[in-house]
């Protein structure tokens, strides 16, 4: 659980805006890398792909927790929201280009969106 803050706008500008969490020192964060789960905003549940890192694509050293909420689209920095992760998806890395990260998220998105899929079939 954490407060949204405001980011440097990277992944609205590549087309896959990011909530992006106060990270404090009490709390115990996940290996960097890219995760799928579900984020609770505003007591409603959405489908997310959580980055855990560094952002080596973009040069960035800091450590910081994205999540891109799956269809959604509001701005809701400032508010509290909690993100429950599902599983890996794979490990953080370095891309060559922009477009070569923006076609890899993508993926992770198919990927995430087919893993909580199959989940939610086998609540119900």
């Amino acid at each position: 659980m954490g407060k949204v803050i405001k980011g440097h706008g990277i992944g609205r500008k590549i087309g896959f805006p990011t909530a992006n969490l106060e990270l404090s020192e009490e709390k115990i964060v996940p290996k960097n890398g890219v995760y799928c789960g579900w984020a609770l905003v505003n007591k409603k549940k959405f489908w997310c792909v959580a980055n855990i890192g560094s952002r080596p694509t973009f040069g960035k050293n800091e450590i910081t927790f994205e999540v891109h909420l799956i269809d959604f689209n509001r701005d809701i920095t400032g508010k509290k929201i909690s993100v429950f992760l599902i599983e890996k998806l794979r490990t953080e890395k370095e891309f060559a280009s922009i477009n070569d990260l923006v076609e890899q998220i993508r993926k992770d998105i198919n990927s995430a969106k087919k893993i909580l899929s199959r989940i939610s079939v086998a609540r119900n």
